[in-house]
């Protein structure tokens, strides 16, 4: 009788297998989720630092070409000149100006890896009168529909209402 199977043991075997198999199914059901939110969570990083890099950093250049990206006079003014000098920059030669705002990265703040190259589009756009005029545009002009979307808001020299939107995918 020592090699007999207790009938109580069978039903502790298969329920216990049972709520594994519950356990599992159900952590892996979420997975595919929170790697989206996880990947949109980085996005949204990404667009955070590029915003902040742009309206709070003075930028710097070696002779014509920007070596850091930014164009606050000081915080909260953006410095019309640097935004026409820059526009005339990205439209010149889009890629090697793209390639510094690449540069900037939320990884090196938030220690994670960095999004393989995101693409990205900024407009900084001058509001008179109720309607918005573009100062500033630069990167790709095609938008997914899955995209971090961030809008910041600052004032020019001249006191007028400055619309920096940035989006990266």
């Amino acid at each position: 009788m020592k090699a007999q199977l207790v009938f109580q043991f069978v039903i502790a075997a298969v329920v216990f297998f049972a709520v594994m198999f519950f356990t599992i199914s159900f952590l892996a059901s979420g997975i595919g989720e929170r790697s989206v939110d996880a990947s949109y969570n980085l996005m949204w990083s990404e667009a955070i630092a590029l915003s902040e890099q742009m309206v709070r950093s003075p930028g710097s250049a070696e002779g014509l070409a920007p070596t850091a990206i930014g164009f606050a006079a000081s915080w909260p003014l953006l410095d019309s000149e640097k935004l026409g000098f820059s526009q005339t920059l990205c439209s010149q030669n889009r890629s090697a100006y793209e390639s510094i705002f690449r540069s900037v990265s939320a990884a090196d703040v938030l220690d994670a890896s960095p999004i393989p190259g995101p693409n990205f589009r900024i407009t900084i756009s001058e509001v008179r009168d109720g309607a918005a005029m573009a100062m500033f545009a630069c990167g790709s002009r095609q938008e997914p529909a899955r995209k971090a979307f961030l809008r910041r808001v600052a004032l020019s020299q001249n006191n007028s209402i400055l619309v920096a939107d940035v989006s990266v995918w």
